[in-house]
């Protein structure tokens, strides 16, 4: 027999936010919002309690937030453009999105795919998108 621990209620917070947050500052950067919709239908980065393959453990709830914490790091930081060795941090980024992949959380892009910004068709990166969040939260 073996003892395991559940994770906590805050861990599984924890994990929602960063998926919301892949969501709602990352993933608009690079898709529109009708793959991020297409996406969420999917159930790709969807809460691994709804995976046959994640027990709740508190050993893998904090292997979700590592990987979730790391994976928004490597892509805001190549955002940044700052010299770090690109292959490294492609290494990376795969080993913790196998990770993922084995408690049934799915990033959709690959590594390569976050080097270009998505782009309305006017040309313009910045554009009002669906998933953003609002630069003020108060309604007047």
């Amino acid at each position: 027999m073996k003892i395991v621990y559940s994770s906590t209620h805050e861990q599984e917070e924890e994990i929602s936010t960063l998926l919301s947050y892949v969501y709602s500052n990352i993933l608009p950067r690079y898709l529109s919002d009708k793959e991020i919709q297409c996406y969420e239908k999917m159930g790709v980065l969807q809460h691994p309690s709804k995976s046959p393959y994640y027990y709740g453990t508190l050993k893998e709830a904090y292997q979700i937030m590592t990987c979730l914490q790391t994976i928004i790091s490597i892509i805001e930081r190549k955002e940044v453009g700052t010299n770090i060795d690109d292959e490294s941090l492609e290494e990376l980024y795969v080993r913790n999105t196998k990770q993922l992949e084995s408690f049934g959380v799915y990033i959709p892009l690959v590594y390569s795919q976050y080097s270009s910004l998505h782009t309305t068709d006017k040309g313009k990166e910045e554009a009002f998108f669906l998933f953003t969040e609002p630069a003020n939260s108060m309604l007047i």
